[in-house]
């Protein structure tokens, strides 16, 4: 199991409280920004962590 498959299990034990929680805080220390995918539309959006949340809703492909 990899790093990401340890966080999603771990994410769903969590009240939607605490998940939320996490995800904040997970969002504050987000380097997409700074990554050639990350667009103006994805940034308008607030879209971060899609990887672990979900696909990009219409932005980034």
């Amino acid at each position: 199991m990899d790093d990401v498959e340890e966080l999603l299990q771990s994410l769903e034990s969590m009240s939607p409280e605490e998940r939320e929680e996490e995800l904040e805080r997970f969002k504050s220390q987000c380097i997409y920004p700074i990554c050639p995918t990350y667009n103006d539309c994805a940034r308008e959006k607030g879209e971060l962590l899609f990887c672990i949340i979900g696909e990009s809703e219409k932005c980034i492909t």
